[in-house]
């Protein structure tokens, strides 16, 4: 459902990791999945604005994973240094084996993190780009630190 939707550098990269690491391709496209299949939901706090002393933003973010689950037994702090042209460097907190973006910051400076959105009661569609690549390629090309919120969360 998402492969249509989903820009090919991400596939290309996914084939280097499993040719690198001996590892399964489709198994490691199926890893990929996993934050799309259980619409992640971890705690994040903003602050901005007058609520901060000098003005700046403020990000704290926790992975909210359950304590006996493999994720927090494979952390890994990925920094990405793309070649000239193709974006900011940038990191992400993630696992290992995991591409896509949960949480990271870049040098633009821009910082993303998810959020479920607990009163939504409208359609949620699996269809699309899926949410933690769109987060990895927002780090990479975004210009700029101006922060963009959608209207229905001011």
């Amino acid at each position: 459902m998402t492969k249509p939707y989903t820009p090919a550098h991400f596939y290309e990269e996914l084939r280097g990791v499993s040719d690198g690491a001996q590892i399964d391709y489709m198994k490691l496209v199926r890893v990929q999945m996993l934050p799309e299949l259980i619409q992640a939901a971890c705690s994040m706090y903003g602050a901005w604005g007058p609520a901060m002393k000098n003005g700046t933003l403020l990000q704290l973010r926790a992975l909210d994973w359950e304590v006996r689950g493999p994720f927090q037994q494979f952390p890994v702090l990925a920094v990405y240094h793309p070649k000239p042209g193709y974006g900011h460097a940038f990191s992400t907190a993630s696992y290992a084996g995991f591409i896509g973006t949960i949480t990271g910051y870049s040098s633009a400076p821009v910082g993303v993190c998810e959020k479920v959105w607990l009163e939504y009661n409208g359609t949620k569609h699996r269809a699309g780009v899926p949410w933690h690549f769109l987060l990895r390629d927002i780090l990479q090309v975004t210009q700029s630190s101006t922060v963009i919120y959608p209207s229905n969360v001011l």
